[in-house]
Formats: C-alpha cells, structure tokens, sequence
C-alpha cells in the first residue's frame, strides 16, 4: 500500500506531465494512466472519457489495444455503473458480482476499483485500475488514494481544455 510521500509524488508527475508542452493530449494521458498504475500497484489501468451522451471511449491505457475502443454507456458495464451513479466503484470480486453479468476477458484478477472524473455534476471520464499486485482487493485508503489522483486527473484535462 503506498503512503503520503508516495502519493504526494505521484501527484507532482501528473502536475508535471500536464503542464509538458512537448507532449499531446494521448500521451499526456498515457503518462499518467502509467505513473497511477505503478501508484496504485496494478498491471491494468485505464483513462476513459465521455463522448457525447451515449459513449464512453479508452483514450489511455497499460492494454494499448483497448485505446480507442467506444462503449455504449447504456451497457451493463462497470464504466457505465459509475456514469450513471456518480460515484466511485469498488468490486472485490468481479467473478461472483451480481451487479455485471459477465466478466470482461481483459480482467486477469478479481478486483477492481474505478473512479469518475466529475465536472459540474456531471462525468466526463473515468479511470479503472484492476489486477492488483499481490493480494487481490484494495482498502479503503487505497480507494481514496484513487480519488485523490482522480481530482488531479481532472485538473490535467482542464489545463489542457484550456489551452
């Protein structure tokens, strides 16, 4: 589990990463999705955005196969759960979860914890982390370390909406 320096210094790469003018908004992204995931202590993560107000869409990714891929929002889904409910998602066991009927091929453990990007009252993006390293669940102080990262993810898409 990390711990404050940990996450403070996280925090100063996602703020450094946004303010990189030499980088695009993917491989801002990209950077960041890496930087939690090695936070977080995960083999997967991802950042996914709304688009429009039917869709989400992967636009960062440790599986670089899933970047670009678009979901339906209205999709028994675990991105679409958060949307719609505003709220982060914590599953300890996605196998025997009766809130999804099916598992997701690119799930290797049974955890997974997402957190929405919130505006306004509003979600315009997600991030998902899954395949812990190690024992298999997150605690509490690892869900709020993703919200914490989360609000900071936001900052970095408005700087960059900004300029």
């Amino acid at each position: 589990m990390a711990n404050a320096k940990e996450l403070l210094e996280v925090l100063i790469k996602i703020n450094a990463v946004s303010n990189d003018q030499h980088l695009d908004f993917g491989e801002k992204l990209q950077h960041i999705i890496l930087d939690i995931v090695r936070h977080m202590r995960v083999k997967s993560g991802s950042i996914m955005l709304v688009k429009g107000s039917q869709n989400i869409k992967v636009v960062a990714s440790t599986n670089t196969e899933l970047i670009g891929i678009k979901q339906s929002l209205d999709q028994e889904s675990p991105s679409s759960w958060v949307c719609i409910h505003k709220d982060i998602l914590y599953v300890e066991d996605i196998s025997t979860s009766d809130i999804f009927p099916a598992r997701f091929e690119h799930y290797e453990g049974c955890a997974l914890l997402l957190a929405p990007f919130i505006v306004k009252n509003k979600v315009i993006g997600i991030i998902a982390v899954t395949d812990k390293i190690g024992e298999d669940y997150f605690p509490q102080e690892e869900q709020k370390s993703l919200l914490i990262l989360a609000g900071h993810v936001i900052g970095a898409l408005e700087n960059q909406r900004l300029t």
